[in-house]
């Protein structure tokens, strides 16, 4: 009588702490598991280039096997793990001793203290983190419908309604998006660094990357946004095309322009375009300034 052996799926390690919440990556009541998964992933690769040129600027090893499932940083003896769909971060292989890690920001944090203080951490500065400082002040000037301009762009969808003002050398738009279809969405890179927050509304975000500056894009990822995600663009080789699938508003705060831009970059300067009259800016600041009202219910400790 031959025996049979019983094979058990091996079970994962619990991890024993976790980085915190994720504002990349929210928690969605009742996802399932593997979507939520997959939207890791997809925003851990969707940062993956940004990744690559911060480790070598510090000499740290970064490959990424397994379809992107899997990162390894090495740097002067010392090695950790990443695996972003499932969260789970590893030092020295010690697989009982995970740390849960939601997205890019919280990981480099864990590399920045995994590696030594030597690593120079000057270009490391989150826009996020500097749009979410910024909110306050910036739902203060929403009251001063003098400090702020407007144009309506609507040569290209989706059509898009901004009031925008500067806050020292950066600038700061409020957005409305209309709906558009998929087709419809324009595709493009930007010519400076930012950070974005969606207030309301949702759009599928395509995320791609030109090989230079010359290139078209290769798509790799598509998400759904939703009400409080944020995510930045810090690489001048990143793409996105948005399509709201409803009247969708957003704040974004952008920098400088880059000095390498992409070539296929376009701007509103020089278009002519129409401005909101007085009675539409009115609304449409008010409008912001009662959806951050919500964001700080929400989140009370950014108030």
């Amino acid at each position: 009588m031959s025996r049979r052996k019983k094979f058990q799926k091996k079970k994962r390690k619990p991890d024993v702490a976790t980085a915190g919440r994720s504002d990349l990556v929210p928690f969605i009541e009742g996802e399932a598991g593997r979507e939520r998964h997959q939207r890791r992933l997809g925003v851990a690769l969707s940062s993956r280039e940004d990744v690559r040129d911060w480790c070598q600027e510090r000499n740290i090893k970064f490959t990424v096997t397994n379809e992107g499932h899997h990162w390894r940083f090495i740097r002067r003896g010392k090695t950790c793990d990443w695996w972003p769909s499932t969260a789970k971060f590893v030092i020295g292989k010690q697989y009982n001793r995970g740390l849960h890690v939601h997205d890019f920001v919280q990981l480099l944090q864990q590399l920045i203290a995994l590696f030594g203080e030597d690593i120079p951490v000057e270009n490391t500065v989150s826009w996020m983190n500097m749009l979410e400082a910024m909110l306050p002040e910036i739902q203060a000037s929403l009251q001063r419908e003098e400090e702020w301009d407007s144009l309506i762009i609507n040569r290209r969808r989706p059509f898009t309604w901004r009031a925008f003002r500067q806050f020292g050398e950066n600038r700061v738009c409020l957005h409305m998006f209309e709906a558009c279809e998929p087709q419809e969405a324009f595709a493009h890179p930007h010519p400076w660094p930012g950070a974005f927050l969606l207030l309301k509304g949702e759009y599928m975000h395509h995320i791609g990357y030109s090989k230079d500056r010359e290139s078209e894009p290769e798509f790799v990822f598509s998400e759904r946004v939703r009400p409080y995600s944020m995510y930045e663009i810090t690489n001048p080789l990143t793409w996105h095309r948005v399509q709201p699938l409803a009247e969708t508003w957003t704040i974004m705060l952008n920098g400088k322009p880059w000095d390498d831009q992409h070539t296929q970059t376009r701007t509103t300067k020089g278009k002519d375009l129409e401005k909101m009259n007085p009675e539409e800016l009115q609304r449409h600041l008010r409008h912001g300034y009662n959806m951050l009202h919500g964001y700080f219910n929400s989140h009370p400790a950014q108030q």
